[in-house]
């Protein structure tokens, strides 16, 4: 994913992360059926399904998160082993 993003691709984020908060529901879902390749959560409030939308779209311009921090975050995710003590 880029990380240096070019000014003209920043500037067309800009207008597409404006665009989102006019968005109705039912179009925030299709954007996010769109990005992420499944349907959205049926208990998703319309906050966080837009931050969510937001968050893909700028993922995709400006890059993800470092491999380094991703597996960081997984593992500190990751259920734990119960002591026997």
């Amino acid at each position: 994913m880029k990380r240096n993003p070019s000014r003209s691709g920043t500037s067309s984020l800009t207008d597409e992360l404006a665009e989102l908060r006019r968005l109705d529901p039912t179009a925030l879902k299709q954007r996010w059926r769109v990005l992420y390749r499944t349907e959205a959560p049926v208990h998703i409030g319309r906050a966080l399904l837009l931050q969510a939308v937001a968050y893909r779209l700028q993922e995709r311009v400006l890059g993800g998160l470092k491999s380094s921090t991703r597996r960081l975050l997984e593992g500190a995710a990751a259920p734990r082993r119960a002591s026997p003590w």
